[in-house]
């Protein structure tokens, strides 16, 4: 048998159609990241339809999220926004909390994209406080991040100096912002 049994039953139970489709996701987001693009929307759609068959909500949002996640870089905008938005739909169904926050991190970096720090400010706030909530780490230093890249936007320094602190519990130690930033003369800070 092939590894991750890929090659298994054409009509597998529900449970086999589940672990499949999570593997094919994984394979397919994985691969991406590593630079493998292609035929990146057919592996989405195969894995994708899978979850489906499955009859895995929870999974299949999961899929989606991780979907948009990884091809965050590479694919179409509108393309991922729709997988975020379908993620969105099943986690609420599902009452995932994570599960809401997750897609609110990409939903803000899709904003900053576009240049839109109202919509930002406001995914990235709600990620941060659901993430709060559940407490996961993860999250709410990828909201501190996107709070601090708001901040930088703003031009209020001083809060993504606070915001940067306040992550490095979790992150390897690094100067602030500020002092980034300030102007260099002989190689020293002026």
């Amino acid at each position: 048998m092939p590894a991750l049994g890929l090659d298994s039953d054409p009509a597998p139970a529900p449970q086999q159609a589940r672990r499949r489709a999570t593997a094919l996701a994984w394979r397919a987001g994985m691969a991406l990241l590593q630079g493998d693009h292609t035929g990146w929307a057919a592996r989405r759609q195969a894995a994708l339809r899978l979850f489906e068959e499955a009859d895995a909500p929870a999974a299949l949002a999961r899929a989606q999220w991780f979907l948009a996640f990884t091809a965050g870089e590479v694919e179409d905008p509108a393309a991922g926004a729709e997988l975020l938005d379908q993620a969105l739909k099943g986690f609420d169904a599902v009452g995932d909390q994570w599960g809401r926050a997750a897609p609110l991190i990409l939903r803000a970096k899709y904003a900053h994209a576009h240049g839109d720090p109202a919509l930002l400010e406001s995914e990235v706030e709600r990620a941060a406080h659901l993430f709060a909530e559940v407490g996961d780490r993860w999250g709410q230093l990828q909201a501190a991040e996107w709070l601090g890249t708001l901040a930088e936007l703003t031009g209020d320094h001083e809060r993504a100096d606070r915001l940067q602190r306040r992550a490095s519990p979790v992150t390897p130690r690094r100067p602030p912002v500020s002092w980034a930033r300030r102007p260099r003369c002989a190689g020293r800070p002026a």
